[in-house]
């Protein structure tokens, strides 16, 4: 850059130059010429890196330019972010209170360590502890016929937006506990079950109360309810009966038999003849092979007083040998009747 002044002057000194007729002479301008044009190309070759030198800052000038403009908007969008934390922290703010070591959400008065007006929400698992009875209340304070409160347990695929069917498995747990001096046991729960796929309008369920036993874990399922029929089985997870026991029943046996609430009356007759069809039997039951037992066969039965039996949804039967007492008053009385004549 620098060089083009001197490339002019050496112009002008080449054109002012008298003409010498002498071959020295001549020479010496041939050599003035030479070195003139070897000027002129240098300069040329530095006029051409300048106008690269040039180019490259405008090309660099354009760069830093575009980093300034994106500096430019980064820093209006950390300005946004700034006053928006400012009002977040402003609403937190007001939304959180702090008295006398207690925090209150959604409430200036907090009562608790923590007292929280309004909706909650944890993910896995929430611990409560303490020494002095440690405890879960819900209140509502809008009275009967408001909102009641309501613990939900919920358990199925997919996600929350994009629910699957519930499978067979546990739908939830209730578990009550405590410790051995060794390690935690699992002394009784509450569990309800799906007891297959749901589909819609069929919800199969299962309501199991589990209790006692040796091992640490989960207790002994001592009864259950069938949420389709409603059935209660004690010592049977498979109730086939409103109340069905498998065991021993100890206690008054009751019955409704008001004749209010009765119709069709009718004496039975035959009774002594019909008794005499049935046959009396010691057996024992399959489950049970060591405890013997006596009774009646429900298929003989069936054949002479239907009313007797009854069969369930696995096609078994089972006799109400209770309804028994009736047939045999009558045969003692045709028996009593039968001596005197």
């Amino acid at each position: 850059m620098q060089k083009i002044p001197i490339l002019i002057a050496m112009l002008l000194a080449l054109t002012l130059t008298p003409i010498v007729s002498s071959a020295d002479g001549s020479k010496r301008v041939i050599d003035v010429h030479k070195d003139s044009i070897k000027d002129l190309e240098n300069a040329r070759q530095e006029l051409e890196s300048a106008r690269a030198e040039i180019q490259t800052l405008h090309q660099q000038v354009a760069k830093d330019a575009k980093k300034i403009d994106n500096l430019r908007q980064s820093a209006r969008k950390t300005d946004r972010q700034i006053k928006a934390l400012v009002e977040q922290m402003a609403k937190l703010t007001d939304a959180v209170s702090v008295s006398n070591g207690k925090v209150g959400i959604g409430t200036t008065s907090p009562r608790v360590k923590l007292d929280i007006n309004g909706d909650v929400k944890a993910k896995n698992s929430l611990s409560i502890t303490g020494s002095i009875f440690p405890h879960v209340e819900i209140v509502n304070y809008t009275g009967i016929g408001g909102q009641e409160p309501i613990l939900i347990m919920k358990n199925y695929g997919g996600t929350h937006k994009a629910p699957k069917a519930t499978k067979k498995g546990t739908l939830g747990t209730i578990i009550y506990g405590g410790h051995n001096g060794e390690e935690e046991v699992q002394s009784a729960r509450i569990a309800v079950r799906s007891t297959g796929n749901f589909s819609p309008w069929n919800h199969p369920v299962r309501m199991d109360f589990q209790v006692g036993g040796d091992t640490p874990c989960c207790g002994i399922r001592r009864m259950s309810i069938d949420g389709k029929s409603g059935n209660v089985g004690i010592g049977t997870k498979n109730p086939q009966y409103k109340l069905h026991v498998a065991g021993k029943i100890k206690g008054e046996l009751v019955s409704p038999s008001d004749q209010r609430h009765k119709q069709n009356i009718q004496t039975l007759d035959g009774s002594l003849a019909k008794l005499a069809q049935l046959r009396g039997v010691r057996f024992n039951w399959k489950e049970d092979t060591e405890e013997k037992q006596i009774g009646l066969v429900a298929q003989e039965v069936e054949k002479v007083f239907p009313e007797l039996v009854s069969t369930d949804s696995e096609g078994y039967k089972s006799i109400a040998y209770g309804k028994l007492t009736a047939v045999l008053i009558e045969a003692v009385k045709e028996l009593q009747q039968s001596c005197q004549e």
